[in-house]
């Protein structure tokens, strides 16, 4: 199913990469900045540590907080992740690929959502510890809430260097 593209197109239309790899950075990269509608005055934005699984993002978080309170009023959200970023300084410029994904949030609340989330947590970020995650993720279950974003559109764009520039 391919995803619809946003309204926010990017204004550079020369740096606008192909949804399947847009699709792909999010899905390698370590952390993105979730951006929420706050109950203040002010947008809301916290980077976070995820696991993309098919067209859906799942993280976790206390069992009460401003996140929470945020997305209980409105689930609306935006998920910016960044990889590859490097200052070219003789290019006054940087060299990036970044992507935006749009969607909304809900708190997971079947149990067998919730444990495969964490168990692909700990497989993504902690390959080399599985036996003792799960025993974490037992003994942490109850203090800790798991949230699911749900991509309604995806888009990315890179700036990469000329070949050859330094």
């Amino acid at each position: 199913m391919a995803l619809k593209p946003h309204t926010n197109s990017p204004r550079r239309k020369d740096r606008t990469i192909a949804e399947a790899e847009a699709d792909d950075i999010l899905e390698r990269c370590q952390y993105a900045v979730l951006a929420l509608h706050s109950i203040d005055k002010y947008p809301y934005c916290v980077p976070i540590n995820y696991v993309k699984n098919g067209k859906s993002v799942y993280f976790h978080c206390a069992v009460e907080g401003k996140k929470l309170d945020c997305i209980k009023a409105n689930p609306n959200a935006m998920l910016c992740a960044v990889e590859n970023s490097q200052v070219a300084p003789a290019e006054f410029s940087t060299n990036y690929s970044s992507v935006m994904a749009f969607g909304t949030i809900k708190v997971c609340e079947s149990e067998d959502e919730r444990l495969l989330a964490l168990q692909m947590l700990v497989k993504k970020f902690a390959p080399q510890y599985v036996p003792e995650g799960n025993k974490m993720i037992l003994s942490a279950s109850n203090r800790t809430k798991i949230l699911r974003f749900d991509i309604e559109s995806i888009s990315g764009k890179a700036r990469r260097s000329p070949k050859g520039a330094k």
